[in-house]
């Protein structure tokens, strides 16, 4: 069971408790100091749980605006990789000196020598 779930159950069974108490204050006299700490204790826990779901959602905010500016370096770099690639040439070793590397050439296959004859 996730904690979300724990919690909401203590939170529900709190607050019905509290509602219970206060609605039998005068069969209950004697319960009524542990009912009040509960009733402070529920709204200390109603409004952690708002500042809770506040910070979840600057949180998804934030995250947002994170990968917003990913994406714009993402972009940029590839401009300027591509500028440089254009400006120098895509296998020019002065590539690696800006993190991008350059395109190396095929190798070659070895050019094959004659068979030798006989005889001769």
């Amino acid at each position: 069971m996730s904690e979300e779930t724990v919690f909401g159950r203590i939170l529900t069974s709190l607050s019905v408790m509290v509602a219970g108490l206060a609605a039998h204050a005068a069969e209950l006299p004697h319960l009524q100091t542990g009912a009040q700490r509960l009733q402070q204790l529920n709204d200390q826990a109603v409004d952690l749980n708002t500042a809770q779901e506040a910070a979840k959602a600057q949180l998804h905010d934030v995250t947002e605006q994170v990968y917003a500016a990913f994406d714009q370096i993402r972009e940029e770099l590839n401009r300027a990789r591509n500028g440089v690639r254009s400006f120098y040439g895509v296998r020019s070793h002065k590539l690696e000196e800006f993190g991008v590397a350059p395109r190396s050439s095929r190798p070659r296959k070895p050019v094959a020598e004659p068979p030798a004859t006989l005889g001769g």
